[in-house]
């Protein structure tokens, strides 16, 4: 079984440089999608990705090594690097424009290294926005649910690895995390997928008005989703 595996895994690595080698990015993008998806290092020669659209990419703190991957004169709608992140296993940019970057205070909190003569229109607020929910007095429940829906409807990307849900909440907060996602499952507003060892979770996008009105009016919202989280 894992050396089944491990065949999978090389196939997909070798089908990625192909791709690009033949010039065909989209199939190129999908693979590295996967690999980020599986968190599988790329090893293999250099690769460039130039001239491509991307809605969204989330590089959370923990990633595989993308070092040999480079995004050249891409278009990136909205971009997620976070706080934490290994700059040195990050894909390199190079003349990037980038519509929204969230996960940094600042542009000069980019790595050079990994960030080349790239254009930042604007920053966005997910994660100062995180912190200013938990600095609220609200219920510790409310808190977390605020958070979650933050992270899986505002920090850009397809979807969230579960433990990245609990990333910046003290003991207690962190308990109530399967629970508050047990109930955001419930009432539709995201699914769990297995992938590999680890469970994504990807938002509902259908959902994100009464998400609007849950951020922006958590103490009086009548969402059936507040509700039931206040009883917790």
């Amino acid at each position: 079984m894992a050396e089944q595996r491990k065949l999978q895994e090389a196939k997909i690595e070798v089908a990625t440089e192909i791709a690009t080698k033949r010039g065909i990015d989209v199939a190129a993008v999908d693979c590295l999608q996967l690999m980020m998806e599986w968190d599988l290092d790329y090893h293999r020669s250099p690769i460039t990705i130039a001239d491509f659209h991307f809605e969204g990419i989330t590089f959370d703190d923990e990633i595989p090594n993308f070092s040999r991957v480079m995004f050249k004169e891409c278009i990136f709608d909205a971009l997620f690097v976070g706080a934490n992140v290994d700059a040195t296993r990050l894909p390199r940019f190079n003349k990037c424009l980038i519509g929204s970057l969230d996960g940094v205070v600042a542009l000069g909190d980019l790595s050079q290294e990994a960030f080349q003569e790239c254009e930042v229109l604007e920053l966005s607020s997910s994660t100062a926005r995180n912190a200013d929910i938990l600095e609220t007095d609200l219920p510790v429940a409310i808190k977390v649910l605020l958070t979650v829906l933050n992270k899986l409807f505002y920090q850009s990307g397809r979807g969230r690895k579960e433990n990245a849900f609990s990333r910046g909440l003290e003991s207690r907060a962190r308990g109530l995390v399967p629970q508050v996602l047990g109930m955001v499952q419930a009432l539709g507003f995201a699914t769990p997928n297995r992938i590999r060892n680890q469970t994504v979770w990807l938002p509902k996008r259908d959902k994100m008005r009464r998400v609007n009105d849950m951020l922006a009016h958590p103490r009086s919202s009548p969402d059936p989703l507040i509700e039931r989280i206040r009883n917790l």
